[in-house]
């Protein structure tokens, strides 16, 4: 259920995930299984795979990656041995290891590395100390306290039914890594006891983002509200605008105009990431929005408060947070469930019916989009764009036309400026992601810019290409 309703409809689209099932036992329920994955651009393939650890080559790095759970049971010692077996024996072969995983071993500020590390957890346990022999003799680092992300050493386990929380899920990685190492974090989620760990690394040849704002990038120019940041837009604009070459073609001339005005508006912080269209169930009312915000401010503050005193206030705090929202997402979904239910049986009102039909059908059924951006972004660059076999005919003016006095006037600043007061605001952009709000600022030096232009375009007959 975890792999089907949460993975694949959430992070499958920049993820590939790997599920390595729990272990059954006779008698409770099973335990084990854990969840990995890694960006699909990544070059990774599966070389082994066991009960307790899985084995990925990355061959761009030459790099070995080991997903690993080892069971706290009466044969750790074994596990773990044979584990680390494998480990050394790629280790010694002059390849890079990383290891990362619940190791269930508890080593409090033991480090491997010349700067102490200082994690939230200090306790040691008898796993622990198998387990740091077995790190000292393989020679890996610890990345947990000791890495950007995480220098605090973050809880990664926490647990609901006892008051209890500790770090067992760890990053391991070979001193040939640590200049790759770019940040390795705890996520808070509330998804499980254990919370995810990440890890970001530097690739070896990072070249700038070159990438040209287009509408395909999933931005947008947040336009500002303040009267003061206002003034200074436009004054930084104007600067930009009166360098622009107005003796240069058509083109130079309005790339020039769309550069002046994105440069601006990004040295403004204005351009921003569109949030994200998240879909929530019918049932998802204002009540479990509140009790979700409540449960994740209690998680927040357990922690970044490592004050033994509150530490068992502030965990117990969220365990009651985290059972009430289960509690009434799960009484919320049955009641919607049961509601639907009844208004499919009461065949006498078809409104009802059809509305709960149709409520199931797109809370169920949904068409994946398997079209790829770059698709739709080049179908839509080809409609609106002028095709280059085009070469339009100039229009042969009669002998005895009479020049109109208003239409074949030149375009003058008054028109241009009367034409910015009617633009709409709170309106979509274009191409070029500029809203009409930064039109209408109407300053002089923009309103003179955009006169020359149009004046251009009217003698030679047509606009700048769009880019």
């Amino acid at each position: 259920m975890l792999l089907r309703n949460y993975v694949n409809n959430k992070l499958d689209q920049e993820y590939f995930f790997h599920c390595q099932p729990a272990k059954k036992s006779q008698r409770g329920r099973p335990s084990g299984g854990f969840l990995f994955g890694w960006k699909k651009h990544l070059n990774l393939s599966i070389c082994e795979s066991n009960q307790n650890y899985i084995l990925l080559l990355d061959t761009n790095e030459n790099l070995f990656i080991f997903f690993v759970y080892v069971s706290p049971d009466n044969n750790y010692a074994g596990v773990l041995s044979e584990l680390f077996t494998r480990i050394n024996s790629i280790s010694t072969a002059g390849k890079k290891v990383m290891v990362m995983g619940d190791l269930n071993g508890r080593i409090g500020d033991w480090c491997t590395q010349e700067l102490p590390r200082k994690p939230a957890d200090s306790k040691t346990n008898k796993n622990g100390k198998i387990l740091f022999d077995h790190i000292i003799d393989s020679g890996l680092l610890i990345a947990n306290g000791n890495i950007s992300g995480d220098l605090d050493g973050a809880m990664t386990f926490l647990s609901d039914s006892v008051c209890g929380q500790s770090v067992v899920d760890l990053l391991l990685y070979s001193n040939s890594l640590a200049p790759l190492v770019q940040k390795f974090q705890v996520i808070h989620q509330e998804h499980s006891d254990h919370f995810p760990i990440y890890l970001s690394l530097q690739p070896k040849n990072t070249k700038p983002c070159t990438k040209k704002l287009t509408s395909c990038c999933k931005k947008k120019i947040r336009f500002p509200r303040e009267p003061e940041q206002q003034h200074e837009l436009k004054l930084i604009l104007d600067s930009r605008l009166e360098e622009i070459d107005m003796s240069s073609d058509i083109d130079s001339i309005g790339s020039a105009l769309e550069n002046a005005v994105v440069q601006t508006c990004s040295g403004l912080n204005m351009i921003q990431l569109p949030k994200p269209i998240t879909s929530r169930p019918r049932w998802f009312d204002l009540d479990c929005q509140q009790l979700k915000t409540k449960m994740k401010r209690c998680l927040r503050d357990f922690r970044e408060n490592y004050v033994p005193d509150l530490t068992n206030y502030l965990q117990e705090t969220y365990r009651v947070a985290k059972r009430n929202y289960e509690t009434t997402i799960r009484n919320k979904s049955e009641n919607f469930k049961h509601e639907m239910q009844l208004k499919l049986m009461d065949h006498k009102n078809s409104a009802s019916f059809w509305s709960a039909f149709k409520s199931i059908s797109l809370s169920q059924h949904q068409s994946p989009n398997t079209i790829p951006k770059p698709s739709w972004f080049q179908h839509f660059s080809n409609v609106f764009s002028v095709p280059n076999f085009v070469t339009p005919e100039p229009i042969e003016i009669l002998s005895n036309y009479e020049p109109d006095p208003i239409l074949d006037e030149e375009i003058n600043v008054f028109e241009i400026k009367l034409a910015l007061k009617k633009l709409k605001a709170n309106k979509a952009s274009g191409k070029d992601l500029v809203p009409n709000e930064i039109w209408k600022l109407g300053s002089p030096s923009m309103v003179i810019t955009l006169c020359s232009i149009f004046q251009l375009c009217f003698s030679i007959g047509r606009v700048p290409q769009a880019r």
